[in-house]
């Protein structure tokens, strides 16, 4: 997904899958560099943080037990949220961020490797997590202003999403978008 040249990534996603939504059990982005992260950003019903209570449990022992249920988690997974997919983003510190983001000086030496490294543990864990829920998500359809955008654009209507049968392939469908910009070289 590439929210860079106008959401064209997740658009098309979305409209490409748009009849296999029910099949969608979350997604999850990471795109805001590499920083700490602190825990996780959550798209959805409330009862979702509920249900991964466990988890922040245990992300809370590491630094990283902040949940906030937020409107949208990223641009990328924005269509599949805007469809009722739950969608989950790390919050991460992000003082840094911008002193490099999309400048010369955005390359892979500005990475921490300890902090690149709990990142990537706390999304492992969060699709773990995610993937040995014994039901599904609770759904919802959010009526954002980005929702309203992204429908016009695709040019459809709001899909109503339906929870599916909590069966393990529809799990192992998680969509993991894991674009951490500053940890990639230069091309």
């Amino acid at each position: 997904m590439n929210e860079e040249n106008g959401l064209a990534g997740g658009r098309a996603y979305a409209n490409d899958h748009k009849d296999e939504m029910a099949n969608h059990f979350a997604a999850i982005e990471s795109d805001l560099g590499a920083g700490h992260p602190l825990g996780f950003y959550a798209q959805g019903k409330p009862e979702i943080l509920t249900l991964l209570q466990p988890l922040t449990v245990i992300l809370q022992t590491q630094g990283a037990g902040v949940t906030r249920l937020v409107e949208e988690t990223g641009s990328d997974v924005a269509p599949l949220g805007a469809a009722g997919v739950p969608t989950f983003a790390p919050i991460q510190d992000a003082r840094t961020y911008f002193n490099y983001h999309h400048t010369a000086a955005d390359t892979l030496d500005k990475v921490n490797p300890k902090e690149l490294q709990e990142n990537c543990a706390v999304v492992a864990a969060l699709a773990y997590t995610l993937a040995s829920t014994p039901q599904t998500l609770p759904r919802s359809l959010f009526r954002s202003s980005y929702f309203f955008r992204e429908m016009a654009a695709l040019r459809t209507v709001p899909l109503v999403v339906l929870p599916s049968a909590p069966a393990v392939a529809d799990k192992l469908r998680l969509w993991v978008s894991f674009s951490v910009s500053t940890a990639l070289p230069r091309t």
